[in-house]
């Protein structure tokens, strides 16, 4: 295994034991016994060099390519290590190369440990798993204090190359960004350095699927990723396909609620973390049951939306979201119009407006609630700016002053009234009794006022509803705020 530096790190391990143990041997020739026995095994002899010849040297100034030779054997020792007619000189010189030895041994041992470190580093950046620390070759074990390092030379081009692999991951960082969700696991898939970079926390923050072909086992390795996501959209899931032989009710018990555990660990991995959530025309694969998960897993939950045809939200599971989910500012359960199954009730509403007195914004409605209904949220909830109501009730003049009253809708800033009948009057009614209103929009089609068209000549009487609207533009005060869309269908 090769470095940046070119040195081979299995030899330079050999090479500071070897030279470890050359220190040791030294180290014992200097005590007495070491002298005496040093004296007996090595008499003097005319064949050594003079000590003029040997220069040692603490360190070389650059990493080498190879490890230098250093002697490993009595024979090659340098010649101030055997005996000498004066005791005391080779005395001081055997100290001297002590000395060097040991500084030579620790450069070794640091040059072994920095790229142990260099080593380790790269593969963990590169995923393959464990802790950057690793236990020390010489005794050190790493700790969070310890921090191995190369040598000064071999440090600074390995500094730089890491400051340009840095920006370099930064740059695509901001790149994908850019992507969704799908994209984003698309593009993790051409190499690793991309696949490692597509991991990074910030680039989950928000977490957004739509209309997608999605098996369960997906979301179970997207949750790993999501320790950090704030906001969690899921739209449009496609179901898979039926086998050839499977009949339709098997086919459909099968669908049933078939992503919800894959939810529940998503929700599970954010849940400290998320937000927002949105989960809307889901169908089959997710129930009511994901706002009780919701509620589990999710305390710091802020905005909620959801819509399903099979399963509209009901009063339990709405009880049951909040439980946990005590903070939730924004709520938008709209309705599916052509589900067979019954819808938001005033019941309902009693729950929210009972569990979350401090909304701020509001979706609700649905052939089954009433005004009453709507009267008891905006007294329950002072606070409301955002109010939108689709395909609700009749809204009368009468209904305006059941609403407004004992100080309700008196934060409303924002009402959209969504192919919900009204009258001019009401909207003139509305915009006198809400002072902070600055934003009244109505979406209406002929199918709006069917309920309340009388007569042979439905279509003439529309157009004089609409005539009335059309006038409100041009009101002096209330043009400013009024916004006017008319559709074919609803």
């Amino acid at each position: 295994m090769a470095t940046e530096v070119g040195v081979s790190l299995d030899s330079v391990v050999l090479k500071a034991a070897e030279l470890e143990g050359l220190l040791r041997g030294c180290r014992a020739m200097t005590s007495g016994a070491g002298r005496r026995r040093r004296a007996e095994e090595w008499p003097d002899t005319d064949s050594r060099q003079s000590p003029g010849e040997y220069q040692y040297h603490s360190g070389p100034s650059e990493v080498p390519s190879v490890a230098p030779e250093s002697p490993s054997s009595p024979q090659d020792l340098p010649p101030d290590v055997g005996p000498s007619t004066n005791e005391t000189e080779s005395w001081h010189q055997l100290t001297s190369y002590i000395v060097g030895l040991e500084k030579q041994v620790q450069y070794y041992k640091s040059l072994v440990e920095g790229m142990q470190h260099a080593v380790v580093a790269s593969h963990w950046q590169e995923g393959a798993g464990g802790s950057p620390y690793v236990e020390g070759l010489f005794g050190h074990e790493e700790s969070e204090s310890y921090s191995p390092q190369l040598p000064p030379q071999a440090l600074g081009a390995h500094q730089d190359e890491e400051l340009v692999e840095e920006r370099e991951d930064r740059a695509l960082v901001l790149v994908f960004s850019h992507l969704d969700t799908a994209e984003l696991c698309r593009v993790s898939r051409v190499c690793r350095r991309w696949r490692r970079v597509s991991r990074h926390p910030l680039l989950w923050r928000r977490v957004s699927i739509s209309e997608v072909l999605l098996p369960p086992q997906t979301l179970f390795s997207l949750s790993q990723l999501c320790g950090s996501t704030e906001r969690i959209a899921l739209h449009g899931l496609m179901p898979e396909m039926a086998q050839c032989d499977e009949e339709l009710d098997s086919y459909v018990r099968r669908l049933k609620g078939s992503l919800e555990e894959g939810v529940a660990s998503l929700l599970a991995s954010s849940g400290p973390t998320l937000l927002s959530l949105s989960i809307t025309e889901c169908n089959l694969m997710i129930t009511n049951r994901v706002l009780w998960l919701a509620g589990v897993h999710c305390p710091h939950l802020q905005s909620l939306t959801y819509s399903s045809e099979e399963f509209p939200p009901s009063s339990e599971a709405l009880w049951a979201l909040a439980q946990g989910a005590r903070h939730i500012q924004y709520l938008y359960l709209p309705p599916y119009i052509t589900s067979p199954h019954p819808q938001l009730t005033d019941h309902s509403l009693s729950t929210l407006a009972s569990s979350w007195p401090y909304l701020l914004g509001l979706c609700v409605g649905g052939s089954d609630i009433t005004v009453a209904g709507l009267a008891e949220v905006a007294r329950r909830c002072p606070r409301l700016r955002e109010l939108e109501i689709q395909h609700g009730p009749q809204l009368q003049s009468s209904a305006v002053e059941e609403l407004c009253q004992a100080g309700g809708l008196a934060a409303l800033r924002t009402l959209t009234l969504a192919f919900t009948a009204t009258s001019s009057k009401t909207l003139v009614k509305f915009y006198n009794n809400c002072p902070q209103l600055s934003s009244l929009t109505l979406h209406f089609s002929l199918e709006t006022f069917l309920p309340i068209l009388t007569g042979p000549d439905t279509l003439s009487q529309y157009k004089k509803i609409l005539t009335h609207l059309q006038k409100l533009q041009r009101e002096p005060n209330i043009r400013n705020i009024i916004h006017l869309y008319e559709h074919y269908t609803q």
